[in-house]
């Protein structure tokens, strides 16, 4: 199943986008990966294309473009728009999904999805920290360079002219969705229903959180072994985590409303309230309440 995932950026440094796409990361601590000498890293294999600039002079012709038209000078603008299609690990096995085929679906999704904009399209073969899976990297200037044609998905007139910027609605993203889930379907590759909520909803941030936290405890509870003491715990929750299975348990025997709020504020100390019909919950050690969306549609309302 393909995956989309989106990632806006302020940052004014076009150059670290490519040098992330060629170049080793270690993508739990945020840093590249240097050899005995301090030097970065050339990745074992990617496939990298440019779309309306040369890939390796990406930067330069961002930052011309911005010149040009007098964009993206505040720190607060949002620079630039990261794209992920991350495709199911099982297409390499069941439908031989390759680096150079899924750079094809990635140049064709870029172009028909992102026209007129500069673009880098990057695939990477090894998943993240050599997870296996194949994902391809769509990183795009958010200011448009050229006119284009009206499409199907275009809101509004200024969104096919040169010298304004991506515009990402609720609308444009359920676009993205579909076309991904289409070019997939058309090439006979493992897809879900993008449209629907996810069951559980993980964030980027919470992914890696979850994988740094069980990095620490692993080294935690190698020493204690080592010391003779047996670990009590060996699996890692993220905050949110905790908050899921605390649901999930209330959730299979409380028969109201009014009993699950009780149950999980005696057993759990969560809060739960109910604004028109949408869930929320505040664990004892957070101020602000978690919406039931950011964890995922199984803790709305009208699951439970």
């Amino acid at each position: 199943m393909a995956i989309l995932k989106h990632i806006a950026s302020k940052s004014s440094n076009y150059g670290a986008a490519l040098e992330y796409l060629i170049f080793k990361y270690d993508e739990l601590r945020k840093t590249p990966i240097l050899d005995q000498n301090g030097n970065r890293i050339m990745r074992d294999e990617f496939y990298l294309d440019g779309l309306n600039c040369e890939p390796y002079s990406f930067d330069a012709a961002c930052q011309q473009l911005n010149r040009e038209y007098q964009k993206n000078k505040n720190k607060n603008e949002i620079k630039s728009h990261h794209y992920i299609i991350s495709h199911d690990p099982k297409d390499n096995t069941d439908h031989n999904l390759t680096g150079e085929w899924a750079q094809a679906i990635g140049m064709e999704y870029a172009k028909a999805n992102f026209p007129g904009h500069q673009a880098l399209v990057c695939t990477h073969t090894d998943g993240k920290n050599g997870t296996g899976n194949i994902h391809t990297h769509i990183i795009i200037n958010s200011l448009r360079k050229s006119d284009v044609d009206p499409q199907p998905f275009t809101e509004r007139p200024i969104d096919c002219k040169a010298g304004y910027k991506h515009h990402l609605t609720k609308d444009y993203l359920k676009h993205l969705q579909k076309s991904l889930m289409n070019i997939c379907q058309r090439e006979g590759l493992h897809q879900v229903d993008l449209l629907s909520p996810a069951a559980d909803r993980i964030s980027p941030q919470e992914y890696y959180a979850k994988q740094r936290g069980q990095q620490n405890l692993d080294i935690a509870n190698m020493e204690l072994m080592i010391e003779g003491i047996t670990p009590m715990h060996t699996t890692f929750e993220t905050g949110k985590e905790k908050i899921r299975t605390a649901i999930s348990d209330i959730a299979e025997r409380a028969t109201s409303f009014e009993e699950f709020q009780r149950l999980l504020k005696a057993e759990y100390g969560i809060l739960v309230k109910d604004h028109r019909g949408r869930f929320s919950y505040l664990p004892a050690d957070r101020q602000k309440y978690i919406s039931a969306r950011a964890l995922g549609s199984n803790y709305d309302r009208d699951r439970l």
